[in-house]
């Protein structure tokens, strides 16, 4: 695979990353919420005894904690997010760069050679007409005298 395309794949891996993970994390961090308030809820009206409500407090930590975590993480995310949003055209625009990029090595590696003047070479040579190999003929033979 050549650099060009590993950079290209790479860009677009990274965009999708980007773009993935701050809607998991937004997603998230609504479904985060919604369980802190069932919590507090519970911890203002329910019916729970000095065990149970220590349970309570420890859930609605570990619940805040990973919120905070996924929100910390969206914070600097948002800049890239927003950016790359901006640029309605950029990862459709890499699509068609890895495309280029992937018709232009399917070339390289098919890639043969029309001799101009010699015919003892070893390389690839491919198929011409009949009416260019009796023009190179007669060059040739031009050549010759």
């Amino acid at each position: 695979m050549s650099k060009a395309k590993q950079h290209v794949d790479n860009l677009i891996d990274i965009l999708k990353d980007i773009k993935d993970t701050y809607d998991f994390n937004y997603s998230n961090i609504n479904d985060l919420d919604k369980e802190t308030q069932d919590l507090e809820h519970e911890i203002e009206i329910g019916q729970y005894d000095s065990k149970k409500g220590y349970k309570l407090v420890k859930e609605f930590r570990r619940v805040r904690q990973e919120r905070r975590k996924l929100s910390d993480e969206n914070t600097t995310l948002k800049f890239l997010y927003e950016y790359f949003s901006n640029q309605k055209t950029m990862l459709q625009d890499l699509y068609d760069i890895r495309g280029s990029i992937k018709r232009e090595s399917d070339f390289m590696v098919n890639r043969l050679y029309t001799p101009k003047i010699r015919n003892d070479l070893t390389i690839p040579i491919r198929e011409l007409p009949s009416n260019i190999t009796n023009i190179k003929t007669k060059t040739k033979l031009k050549n010759v005298k």
